[in-house]
């Protein structure tokens, strides 16, 4: 059981998540882990891939979301910015 929570423990940070992920690997590519901690680190490693990819996904969404609100604002405050630039050329 304590195995099973330690694996689904939540990362506090993308980059925390990215540094356990690397101590993992390195864990299991040294020659003197038993067949038990090799499954569950490798559980712990497959949990956090899972879970800075979802990450990136949600951070990914976000951005693009901004992006998106940045372009309507850029396209909304354009006319503003012709009128002026009219105004300028007229003078």
């Amino acid at each position: 059981m304590a195995k099973k929570a330690n694996t689904q423990a939540v990362p506090s940070s993308f980059e925390a998540a990215v540094e356990e992920i690397e101590s993992v690997l390195g864990r299991l590519e040294a020659d003197d882990v038993g067949l038990d901690e090799a499954i569950t680190r490798y559980e712990r490693g497959v949990y956090l891939l899972g879970w800075c990819r979802a990450t990136l996904q949600q951070a990914e969404q976000k951005v693009e979301q901004l992006a998106e609100r940045s372009g309507r604002l850029a396209t909304e405050s354009a006319p503003a910015a012709d009128a002026d630039d009219e105004s300028i050329e007229q003078a």
